[in-house]
């Protein structure tokens, strides 16, 4: 295999992914999608139960949060949901402070500081999760801040419009999955 063929390989996979995937794939990181995806598909099955009753206990109010915040069976009360979620996080139940974090980390990217905040409480707590999860956005920041702007008039996460346009003639990146990747149509 001759030297940057795989780097072409991937830049070729992007023009293609970015293609038939046109969301912003970069909002989110896909541990962390992955991660609230998984809590609200345990928890919407008993969220109908949850919106009616008051909670007991920091694993009740936690459920009750994941509810009333992404709106699972019923309508969204971020208010509420935010508030519960505290509640149960403040109470040192680490799945609240998980759910926060991975909240903050998908809402607020340009933000992170209330992210890596909640992965510090559940890290006192002992969750190795969490380290592994605010080592990894530490290491993210620290690369977007040292990534180069690309050249002014680089279209960044083309549409699939504009993308058939560049493939004849232009230089452009993708956003995949925390990493940016910047290349000619013509590089493959």
């Amino acid at each position: 295999m001759k030297a940057g063929f795989h780097g072409r390989a991937v830049c070729a996979s992007a023009c293609a992914f970015a293609l038939f995937h046109p969301l912003p794939v970069r909002a989110v990181d896909l541990d962390v999608g992955l991660n609230i995806r998984e809590r609200t598909e345990q928890v919407a099955p008993q969220c109908a139960a949850l919106r009616r009753g008051t909670p007991a206990d920091a694993p009740g109010y936690y459920r009750l949060g994941l509810c009333l915040l992404y709106g699972l069976q019923g309508a969204e009360r971020p208010e509420r949901g935010m508030a519960a979620l505290r509640r149960a996080a403040g109470l040192d139940y680490v799945e609240a402070q998980m759910a926060l974090a991975d909240y903050f980390q998908a809402a607020s990217p340009a933000r992170p500081d209330d992210a890596l905040y909640w992965y510090g409480r559940a890290r006192q707590l002992g969750d190795s999760r969490a380290a592994g999860r605010a080592d990894h956005l530490k290491r993210k920041i620290a690369l977007d801040a040292a990534r180069p702007e690309p050249p002014p008039g680089t279209v960044v996460d083309p549409t699939p419009m504009e993308l058939q346009d560049l493939y004849r003639d232009g230089y452009h990146c993708h956003n995949m999955v925390g990493e940016q990747w910047c290349h000619l149509a013509n590089d493959f």
